[in-house]
Formats: C-alpha cells, sequence, structure tokens
C-alpha cells in the first residue's frame, strides 16, 4: 500500500481541528510548512517538466543525427556518416549511443578498417553503462571477425554466455560455435552445439531463417564426408 500524501494528511487535520474551532492556532501552527511543502511541489513539476522537455529534445537531437547518417550511407556518403555516428555517443546515452556505434563499427568494417571496428566493438562491450544486448551483439560480432584469426577455445569461452536459453543471440553464437568446434576438430562437440540449435529452432518464431536448415545440412555432412584433419574448408 503506497503511503499516504503528507499535504493530504495536513489538510485533513486542519479540517478536523476546525471543527473544534481550533483552525486558526492549526494555521499558525502549519502555515510555514504547508506553504513550503506548496513551494516544493511546484519546483519539484516545474523541475520535471524541464528534465523532461531536455530529455525529449536530447532523443530527437539523436534522432535526427541518426536519420542523417543512415541517409549519408544510402548516398555512400560514408565517411558523413560515419563522422555523424561518432558524435551520438558523446553527447547522448541509450539505445542511440549504442545503436550508433554498431553501425560505425559495421561501417568500418565494410571500408576495409578491421582493427578500427574491433576497437569499436570492444568499446561497447566494455560499457558497463551500455544495454547488454547490444554488449553481446559485439560480442558476437568480434567473434564472428575472429574466427579465421584467434584461437578458437578463447573465441568458444566468449560465446558460452550467448549460448545460453535466455540469451536472443543463441542461435547465431550455436551455430559459430559449431563452427569453431569443427575448426578445432572436435566433432563430437560440434554435433552437440548442432543438435541443440536444430532443437532450440523448432517451432521457434524467433528463429532466424535457416539455420535449423543449415545446421541439418552439417550434421549430415558428418555422416557423408571422410573425417576432416580440423580446418575448415
Amino acid at each position: 500500500m503506497k503511503g499516504r500524501n503528507p499535504v493530504v494528511d495536513i489538510f485533513d487535520e486542519i479540517r478536523e481541528e476546525a471543527n473544534e474551532e481550533k483552525w486558526l492556532n492549526l494555521w499558525k501552527k502549519y502555515q510555514n510548512y504547508i506553504y513550503g511543502l506548496i513551494m516544493a511541489c511546484v519546483l519539484a513539476t516545474a523541475g520535471h517538466v524541464y528534465w523532461k522537455r531536455h530529455m525529449n529534445s536530447k532523443s530527437v537531437e539523436a534522432s535526427e543525427k541518426f536519420i542523417n547518417a543512415l541517409e549519408s550511407i544510402q548516398r555512400k556518403s560514408i565517411k558523413t556518416a560515419i563522422g555523424l555516428l561518432e558524435e551520438i555517443p558523446l553527447n547522448h546515452s541509450g539505445a542511440y549511443k549504442d545503436l550508433s556505434r554498431l553501425l560505425v563499427a559495421s561501417l568500418l568494417q565494410e571500408e576495409g578498417d578491421e582493427e578500427g571496428a574491433r576497437d569499436v566493438y570492444r568499446s561497447i562491450v566494455n560499457d558497463r553503462g551500455g544495454h547488454a544486448i547490444y554488449g553481446d551483439l559485439a560480442l558476437l560480432r568480434l567473434a564472428y571477425m575472429g574466427f579465421d584469426v584467434e584461437d578458437p577455445k578463447t573465441l568458444l569461452k566468449s560465446l558460452e554466455p550467448l549460448t545460453k536459453a535466455s540469451s536472443p543471440w543463441k542461435f547465431s553464437a550455436l551455430e559459430l560455435s559449431a563452427l569453431l568446434w569443427i575448426k578445432r576438430g572436435d566433432e563430437a562437440k560440434a554435433k552437440e552445439a548442432l543438435e541443440r540449435l536444430i532443437n532450440e529452432t523448432k517451432d521457434n518464431k524467433e528463429a532466424p531463417a535457416f539455420v535449423g536448415f543449415r545446421a541439418e545440412s552439417i550434421l549430415r555432412s558428418f555422416k557423408n564426408e571422410p573425417k576432416k584433419d580440423g580446418n575448415l574448408s
């Protein structure tokens, strides 16, 4: 049960006391307190309205920059888009901050700046103030980028949290994990990841298209092809 408003309590008490013809003394006793509370309520309301307007204006500003960046991408003005997107995290928080950094990393990767993209993804992963869903996506992107150049064992460990049933990225993480196990030459672990992926995708409308089909195709390849040495061709 929520606590009563102190202003309401005071006015109720005043009303009761007034019926006993003590209203004048009570008014003298509580008038400063009442005036103070009323002023505090007015200031709090004004502050809330100002803050709400301020936050709305900041959100509008971020959305305009984001839209302008998307338009720049459509015009193939990638450097302009990256510049606009890099401004957003400097002055804004929330989803636009995370989305802009993810898009910057993706653009840098497309432009061939692999290390720059990795740095941005790492900044998202290490940002404790950001939303976990974006940090996990950045972690997944880092694993994809490191597939050919990093130790599969390290990548598999980083993907473990993303393969949990509660993770929105579990399908991609399980699929990538299976490929990493194949790269390591551990067919049993690869099959385990693929079988779990197939089970996870069955009758699941959230599963990305063709993920289950790809997993089944890879499983069939274990039966139809000779055993490989662990290098994924």
